[in-house]
């Protein structure tokens, strides 16, 4: 049965400089790990100036279209040093025999922590600014693989061999909870207007800079070979 904490503090309702904090803690199911908390405060300390800061955590739990997406398509490939060649490429559902004999483990839920802090400041009477850095760690995070070639692949090739339907597959692919990944990167809003005689012009600036780096290892397949042919997931 889901449950929930909630806590709110004000300080400084007679102040021009106020503090806020709220702080959420609960759990969304009764599943293991589906903990939820949220620690979140704002200082003001003036009619133009504001910081914020936030920290919690999360879970996403695998999309019907990542546990049961299944296709096959026409595509050309490189074979060693020869030219393209014709290939038939499929992916399969996570809970597909192929996928299970490569050694593929069933999707969980990703699981993520969230750090945020800004500012937002009225720099003029028409001009106002934001600003936020922020901080994402994900871990067990689900994506499409790259594919698997059993031209190439002589493991690849072995689990694909015993299915006799398959025979005119050439490359497999697969979503899996392969990657633990951190984002972080900082967001600018400009807001403003200017009057006109006869109307106003309202205008927003906005930039984006952020990056995503991968962190420990990459799960690859557990049933293939751990080699560099193998660990390109």
């Amino acid at each position: 049965m889901p449950l929930a904490l909630y806590s709110d503090g004000f300080q400084g309702r007679s102040n021009p400089k106020t503090l806020d904090v709220s702080a959420i803690a609960g759990i969304k199911s009764e599943r293991k790990n589906n903990e939820h908390w949220e620690l979140a405060a704002r200082y003001k300390f003036s009619e133009r100036f504001l910081l914020r800061a936030s920290i919690n955590n999360g879970f996403r739990a695998p999309s019907l279209q990542q546990r049961y997406h299944t296709s096959t398509q026409n595509s050309f490939i490189r074979v060693g040093n020869t030219l393209l060649t014709p290939a038939v490429s499929g992916t399969f559902p996570n809970n597909h025999e192929v996928t299970k004999a490569l050694g593929i483990p069933s999707l969980t839920a990703e699981r993520t922590i969230n750090v945020s802090s800004g500012l937002t400041a009225k720099v003029a009477n028409r001009i106002s600014l934001t600003v936020d850095a922020y901080w994402i760690q994900i871990k067990n995070r689900v994506i499409l693989s790259n594919a698997y070639n059993r031209r190439n692949n002589k493991a690849v090739d072995s689990v694909l061999s015993i299915y006799p339907n398959l025979n005119q597959i050439d490359q497999v692919a697969f979503f899996s909870n392969a990657i633990n990944t951190r984002t972080y990167g900082i967001d600018f809003v400009l807001n403003g207007f200017y009057n006109f005689s006869k109307s106003t012009l309202h205008y927003t600036l906005a930039a984006n800079g952020n990056r995503t780096r991968i962190f420990g290892k990459v799960q690859s397949p557990g049933k293939l070979p751990e080699n560099d042919a193998n660990a390109k997931i």
